[in-house]
Formats: structure tokens, C-alpha cells, sequence
């Protein structure tokens, strides 16, 4: 399936489902964001800028100023977005 803003948001959305840490800011920050770029190698991948002037708590790991998640799928689960 081609890359795509609605794909995207599935990700995200999927994102704010899962017990992660600092699920609530990241919740957060999504709602307040948006996707900026989409890459079209076929990995789904996208950029995601979140305002620096809206009101959201930041990540407390403070250790970098963007965020890189990944999504490792067993072999025999398909996951359709």
C-alpha cells in the first residue's frame, strides 16, 4: 500500500492506543501536530512537527528534540491500515 496522509494518521492513531511511556504527553502532542513530509520508499515513514508555540508538555526524557518510534510486527500478524 502506497504511502498516504490517511496512513499516516492510522500510525498515529495506533500510536495513542498503545501503552508506551509518556503516553499521555505523546497523546498530546499528536493532537496538536501534523505530518509535514511523507517518505514514498514504501516504508511508511513520515515527519511529524509539533508547534513550538502551542501549549504541550514535552517529552520528560529531554534528550533529544525529536522522537523516533517503531513498529516490529510479528511474522504471522497482519495489521491493516
Amino acid at each position: 500500500m502506497p504511502n498516504s496522509l490517511n496512513a499516516a494518521k492510522a500510525w498515529l492513531d495506533l500510536v495513542k492506543e498503545q501503552q508506551i511511556p509518556e503516553r499521555e504527553i505523546v497523546s498530546e502532542q499528536i493532537s496538536v501536530g501534523s505530518v509535514v513530509a511523507l517518505c514514498d520508499c514504501g516504508c511508511h515513514g513520515f515527519d511529524f512537527h509539533v508547534p513550538r508555540n502551542k501549549l504541550v508538555r514535552p517529552l520528560e526524557s529531554k534528550s533529544m528534540p525529536f522522537c523516533e518510534l517503531g513498529v516490529d510486527l510479528l511474522a504471522d500478524l497482519t495489521l491493516s491500515i
